[in-house]
């Protein structure tokens, strides 16, 4: 899907030189260890790959965002290159980093890197990865939301193992609280382990560190395609 088609750019004034960034948190909490760091690397990595693959009349931009109880340094993706590069060397590039799991902290980083780029910020997409049951702040994100009138929004969520009610109401009511449409996906245990199974991941049931030289397993290019909406109950 192409997100702005140039003819609607232009109608709505958009200048080519404007910029998408998509926000990416990477949940490196201690209970993220083993098989679902393993999987949460292959969906990033398949995601990544669809939307460069996705023609589109604005700069692209990823930014990389891991998070636990505290903010790790963002890493900055512009070219097919430089995801390449971080596809084959995800581990390396996000070491695991053990502790809590805080979401509005990644939330509150994301909003900070967009506030820094709001001049030319067209599109902003959040994607956020995690197995954490933190509160999320409604008032919060909406109140920040409102210092960036001009920006287009979608936000994603994927829970890995366990599922977290906030974010997927936070999902459901994004267009009614200036968000877009959102997405909630929820993998269970057994998806993933059945999905990393039939990629030939060796000994999925043990650590990520002791699969440390083994690949990330080549997922479907679009996370929806690879596991299936559920309720969080």
């Amino acid at each position: 899907r192409v997100l702005f088609r140039s003819s609607t750019l232009q109608r709505r004034g958009v200048s080519p030189s404007k910029t998408e960034m998509t926000i990416v948190g990477i949940d490196i909490s201690g209970s993220m260890s083993g098989w679902p760091w393993i999987y949460q690397g292959a969906l990033i990595s398949a995601f990544m790959a669809h939307r460069f693959s996705k023609q589109s009349y604005l700069k692209r931009i990823f930014v990389i965002i891991p998070f636990s109880d505290y903010l790790s340094h963002p890493i900055v993706i512009n070219h097919e290159d430089d995801l390449y590069e971080f596809i084959l060397n995800f581990r390396e590039k996000i070491p695991h980093g053990g502790g809590g799991t805080h979401i509005m902290g990644f939330f509150q980083g994301a909003f900070k890197l967009m506030m820094s780029r709001k001049d030319d910020l067209a599109k902003s997409n959040i994607l956020l990865f995690s197995d954490g049951m933190d509160h999320v702040n409604y008032d919060y994100l909406v109140a920040m939301r409102s210092k960036l009138p001009e920006v287009d929004f979608q936000v994603s969520f994927v829970g890995l193992g366990v599922g977290n009610r906030d974010l997927k109401r936070f999902a459901e009511e994004s267009p009614s609280l200036g968000f877009g449409q959102g997405f909630y996906h929820f993998f269970s245990k057994d998806e993933i382990l059945a999905s990393l199974h039939s990629k030939g991941w060796p000994d999925v049931h043990h650590s990520a560190e002791n699969n440390h030289h083994a690949t990330i397993p080549v997922l479907p290019s679009n996370p929806s395609q690879s596991g299936t909406v559920h309720d969080v109950g």
